[in-house]
């Protein structure tokens, strides 16, 4: 008799859950991966919009798109001898705005070597506080206003660079005692904010002028009324572009 071989049917059990980890794994992935991509991405895009808005741009450069301007010195401290000067820059400045410890730290001694040294323009100071940076903006500004009153512009331009910044009025009256000041004069000065007026004063001009940040500046020709006009340049520009705009203004 002949062997009757049967037919056998194997059955192939496919076991889901083998593939089921390997599988979320790279979901996961992927859904990381694509996370990371559109954050870097709105990320980038915020830096660029954020930069456009900012008034206090640190390295634009380009086209001149300074608009027209006019202000005066009032009682700002003032380097160089604004009775030789043709130019004046006057800054409105802020002692908590990092770009404007930025422009004194990298620009503003080669604009004085170069421009108040020979006596072709004056630079002064002017406070303007923005009032979202606290109380102590304010009070840094009467403070200095107090060093100017005893020590002179110079030793205020000391006093910005050691000021910005500052974490509390604790730091700000060290500095002021490091300069020199008659502290029992400059406590009273501070305390009973002697030259708020003027720091009010200096915020109105700066507006008046359409500053909108820190630092502001109006660099143009003085007259012998103490009245500036020119161009507003608004931030921290590298040094190229005063010395174009003050070479502009000392050709007029």
């Amino acid at each position: 008799m002949a062997e009757t071989k049967k037919s056998e049917t194997k059955e192939v059990v496919i076991n889901l859950d083998t593939f089921a980890i390997p599988l979320a794994i790279i979901i996961a992935g992927v859904i990381i991966a694509l996370g990371i991509f559109f954050a870097n991405k709105n990320a980038a895009t915020k830096d660029v919009a954020g930069k456009a808005n900012d008034t206090t741009n640190t390295d634009t450069t380009g086209t001149d798109t300074y608009a027209s301007a006019t202000t005066t010195i009032g009682e700002g401290a003032v380097l160089g001898d604004k009775n030789q000067a043709k130019v004046a820059i006057v800054m409105y400045s802020d002692y908590q705005c990092p770009y404007c410890q930025t422009f004194e730290e990298n620009t503003l001694s080669d604009i004085v070597t170069n421009y108040v040294d020979t006596n072709k323009a004056i630079f002064v100071f002017r406070n303007y506080p923005l009032s979202f940076h606290g109380d102590i903006t304010y009070t840094s500004a009467y403070a200095g206003e107090c060093v100017l009153d005893q020590l002179g512009a110079e030793k205020l331009r000391e006093f910005h660079s050691a000021t910005y910044l500052a974490a509390d009025m604790a730091a700000v009256n060290a500095a002021a005692k490091e300069l020199g000041v008659d502290m029992t004069k400059y406590n009273k000065c501070v305390t009973d904010q002697i030259f708020k007026s003027r720091v009010d004063a200096d915020f109105a001009a700066g507006q008046a002028a359409g500053v909108t940040g820190t630092p502001g500046f109006v660099v143009g020709v003085l007259d012998s009324e103490g009245n500036v006009t020119g161009k507003l340049i608004e931030g921290a520009y590298p040094y190229d572009s005063f010395k174009a705009v003050i070479e502009e203004m000392l050709a007029k």
